[in-house]
Parts: C-alpha cells; sequence; structure tokens
C-alpha cells in the first residue's frame, strides 16, 4: 500500500504541471500594423502609426513617442486610456521636421500588472503635400449634379448626377473619395469622385431607419441613428471599427470623437433634460455622463486635445461655444457671438475654430477666444476647410467659389448657383 500511494504521488508530481491552464498573455502583446519591416518610410514632419494591443486582462494606457538611435525622445509622450484587451489604434505623431535620418516609434501599454516597450525601426523622408481641388455639388429637380472643379483653371472637369437631393457632402482630404449625406439621412454613401464609383454604402438600420449625425476625421467616420447607436467605421472599408449605444429613453442630437472617446450629444426624452455622455474610443465601453442645460447643435473636439466644444444657439440668435475639459470634466462657456445663429458643422484647423451662418463665415480662436468676421456674403451655402494650406476657407456664395488666406480674397464665378463644397487630394 505504501509502494502505491508513493508511486500515486510521483506521478501528480511529473502530471500536475502540465495540467495547469496558462494565461494567454504574460504581458501586452503589441504589434505594428503601420508602419512595419525592418526599414519603413515615415514623414519627418507628421505620418499614422497604427498598431495592435492584446492582452488576457485589460491595458489601462498606451503612450506613443518618437526616440532617436540612442532611445532619446524627441516628442513629448502622448498617452491614451484604452480600458480593453484587444484593441486597434492609430494615431498621428507630429514631428516638426525634426533633424534626424532614423529613428523609432516607441509603444508603451500598460495593464497595471505587467509593461510592455515594443520599437518600430522607420527611415525618415521629407512627405510633399498633394493638391487640393474642390468638389462642389448643386440641387436639381430632386436629384444632385456633383462637379469636380479645378481651381487653376477655373474649369468644371468632370460631373456626375445622382438620383437624390444631398444635404451635405465631405471629403476625407486624403484622396478623392466624398462622403455623400442625402436629404432623406436614410443611407450614407462613399463616392469616388473622378471615376464616379461607389466605393461603400451603408442603410440605416431599423425599427427607425434614420442617421441623425456623423463625425468624420481622417478615414474614421463616425454615424448615429436614430435607434441610438455609435458606429466608428474605416472611411475607405466601410468596417465597423467598435460600437456603443445610448439609452433607449434618449435621442442623439451629434456626435464627435478624438482618441479617447467617442462623444454624444443627447437628450432625454422622458425628462427633456439634455446630456453629454463619454464611451472609450478603443472598446465603446461607456464612461460617463454629463448633464447640460442646452440644446448641442454640434460637437467638435479641441485641437489640443484637452476635451471637445459644444455649440448652441439661443431664441435671441446668439450663438455660443462651451468647452467639456476632459482633465476637470467640467463644462464651461467660452465665448458668446451675439446677431450670430451658426449653421452646423463647425469646422477646426489647428487653433482656430470656423463658424458660418446664412451671410457671414466667422474664425474663433481657441487660445484667447477672439471672435472675427473673415468673409460676408449674400447667401453663402456651404463651407470647406484646408488641412494642409494654413487658414485657408473656402465657400460658396450663391455662383461664386471663394477663399480666404489672411485676409486676402479670391474667387471665381461657376455660373451657376451651387449648394455645396468640400475638398479632396489630387
Amino acid at each position: 500500500m505504501q509502494i502505491r500511494w508513493i508511486t500515486f504521488l510521483i506521478l501528480g508530481v511529473i502530471f500536475l504541471p502540465s495540467c495547469t491552464k496558462e494565461p494567454k498573455n504574460q504581458h501586452p502583446v503589441v504589434t505594428f500594423i503601420r508602419p512595419s519591416g525592418d526599414s519603413p518610410q515615415f514623414s519627418s514632419i507628421s505620418d499614422t502609426v497604427i498598431f495592435r494591443v492584446s492582452d488576457d486582462k485589460l491595458v489601462h494606457s498606451v503612450s506613443i513617442s518618437f526616440v532617436n538611435e540612442d532611445l532619446i525622445s524627441l516628442t513629448q509622450p502622448i498617452t491614451l486610456n484604452i480600458y480593453s484587451k484587444d484593441t486597434v489604434i492609430d494615431h498621428i505623431i507630429e514631428l516638426g521636421s525634426i533633424e534626424v535620418e532614423k529613428g523609432f516609434i516607441l509603444i508603451r501599454a500598460d495593464d497595471e500588472s505587467q509593461t510592455k516597450l515594443k520599437y518600430q525601426p522607420v527611415v525618415l523622408r521629407d512627405k510633399p503635400l498633394s493638391a487640393e481641388q474642390i468638389v462642389t455639388a448643386y440641387r436639381e429637380n430632386y436629384q444632385t449634379v456633383i462637379a469636380l472643379f479645378d481651381p487653376l483653371t477655373g474649369q468644371i472637369i468632370s460631373e456626375q448626377r445622382l438620383d437624390y437631393e444631398m444635404e451635405s457632402i465631405e471629403g476625407n482630404a486624403k484622396s478623392n473619395l466624398i462622403l455623400l449625406w442625402p436629404m432623406s439621412n436614410r443611407f450614407v454613401e462613399i463616392r469616388a469622385v473622378k471615376t464616379a464609383e461607389t466605393i461603400w454604402r451603408v442603410e440605416a438600420a431599423f425599427p427607425q431607419a434614420e442617421y441623425v449625425d456623423y463625425f468624420l476625421h481622417d478615414d474614421k467616420l463616425l454615424l448615429a441613428d436614430r435607434n441610438g447607436n455609435l458606429k466608428l467605421h474605416h472611411f475607405h472599408t466601410g468596417n465597423v471599427q467598435l460600437a456603443a449605444q445610448v439609452e433607449v429613453s434618449k435621442i442623439i442630437l451629434a456626435v464627435c470623437f478624438d482618441q479617447q472617446y467617442l462623444y454624444a450629444a443627447a437628450q432625454d426624452l422622458q425628462t427633456g433634460k439634455y446630456w453629454l455622455q463619454l464611451y472609450f474610443r478603443a472598446s465603446g465601453v461607456f464612461y460617463k455622463r454629463f448633464e447640460i442645460l442646452f440644446d448641442a447643435r454640434d460637437l467638435l473636439p479641441a485641437s489640443d486635445s484637452s476635451g471637445v466644444f459644444l455649440f448652441a444657439s439661443k431664441e435671441s440668435g446668439s450663438t455660443q461655444i462651451y468647452h467639456f475639459n476632459r482633465e476637470a470634466e467640467v463644462i464651461e462657456l467660452e465665448s458668446a457671438i451675439s446677431d450670430f445663429e451658426f449653421i452646423p458643422p463647425a469646422a477646426s484647423q489647428k487653433e482656430f475654430i470656423f463658424l458660418r451662418n446664412a451671410t457671414q463665415i466667422r474664425s474663433l480662436s481657441t487660445i484667447d477666444f477672439v471672435s472675427q468676421a473673415i468673409a460676408n456674403g449674400m447667401e453663402i451655402n456651404g463651407m470647406a476647410i484646408s488641412p494642409s494650406n494654413i487658414d485657408w476657407v473656402y465657400y460658396i456664395d450663391q455662383s461664386f467659389i471663394h477663399y480666404t488666406n489672411s485676409g486676402n480674397l479670391g474667387g471665381v464665378n461657376t455660373g451657376t448657383k451651387l449648394d455645396l463644397i468640400t475638398l479632396i487630394k489630387e
């Protein structure tokens, strides 16, 4: 009997470790998607980094920075709170034309018990800016005509005719693709301007098949529908990166996103109260809500990543600009513009916000919140902000396409009453 017990104990010692289930990851795993390889090229001014972070536990935060070959940081690390076990993150690194030829993109991921550092080598190069082109559109007999306008020659290059009326168009400023937002709000379409090809189309879901707002930044498109669904799509492919949802008692008024959160301004139909709701950008998980005492007509992320701006109008015809401070988690009134009821959407470039009403375009500095009129017109129907030409604003005043740059005005008469305008890349 003693021999049997000894044999049993020996076998237990041998086989017990092999039956113990090991965790999937001992620490966060970081995988570079773009750039990748031994020595990929990277813009010496700014470029996009895309990477995946996974773990068997929640990864609480990641930080992104650029270091030289001596592993000395040349940029201030940007920290993102993600609270996700598996997510893909894309981030634009601003280098500001640093004077090195090679370096590393450094990702640090923390799950509060383990830290992972991952280095991606890159070769820096100059990245020339591609030329911008103007896309205009006008409504005609329940249809829409889209025209590609060449600002250098003042000529229409090509035209497309759609079988529905569009409410707005927006380019992603990276290619010749545009987002089409119909007046019916029943679907969203992405189309190539030069080839007249439909790249992607998505229908609003039942029971209330209607979209209420969208926000486009780079190649990400956030769509909100009447059923309270928030879905973040890739602009080129249409694939859903993440989804979130507001409570059934609330209706979404306006949405936007930044590196940290999805933001949704909503109204509770039962109480009539207004709320700003935050969801984690990486996972779509609800974070927190804040009561607001106004109807937010539009949202816009702050250029310095300090939070989000909320825009509202009063019955008197004035416009109020509020700032939600992400760190302090407070909402403050930053500026009020009397006799100016803005027409959404608001636009931004660096530290300036641009607003328009039916007859005027105003710029607002987010540093001192001083507002000034930069353009006046008879009937301003559309506005587009150049992402590459600093402080350039294109707008439509009846049949004229205008641009303004540091107070200098220019433009051309198209001969057709226009309703919409956006920009694309050559």
